[in-house]
Order: structure tokens, then C-alpha cells, then sequence
């Protein structure tokens, strides 16, 4: 029983790797749209996208957690 407890962990763990690396792209992503949008003075856009930024990372960072 406890192997199979075990086994399960190990692939939650893997599984929530995955998702942390999938979050990195996202925030990469995110961080070069806000970029753009703050060189290109596009001010109405950068609300929008700091709101994304923001639960981009907060979830990356409860994932986090959960390793």
C-alpha cells in the first residue's frame, strides 16, 4: 500500500513540474508582451497585462509550494 502512495507522489511531484515549467513560458511570455506594450506606450494595454502577470506567477508560486 504505501508503494502505491509512494508511486502516486512521485508522479504528482512530476506532474507539478511540468505545470511550473509550462508557468515559466507563460510568465516569459507575459513579461515580453508587457515589454512591448511599455515601449510602444500602449498604457490602456499594460493594466491587462500586469492583471495576467500577476496570476501567472501566483500560481506558479502555490505550485511551488506544493513541491
Amino acid at each position: 500500500m504505501s508503494i502505491k502512495i509512494e508511486m502516486k507522489e512521485k508522479e504528482d511531484r512530476k506532474d507539478l513540474r511540468k505545470d511550473l515549467l509550462e508557468k515559466i513560458k507563460s510568465i516569459k511570455l507575459l513579461l515580453g508582451i508587457l515589454e512591448n506594450e511599455i515601449e510602444n506606450n500602449s498604457y490602456d494595454k499594460i493594466t491587462d497585462s500586469v492583471s495576467s502577470l500577476n496570476t501567472s506567477i501566483s500560481s506558479f508560486l502555490d505550485n511551488l509550494r506544493k513541491l
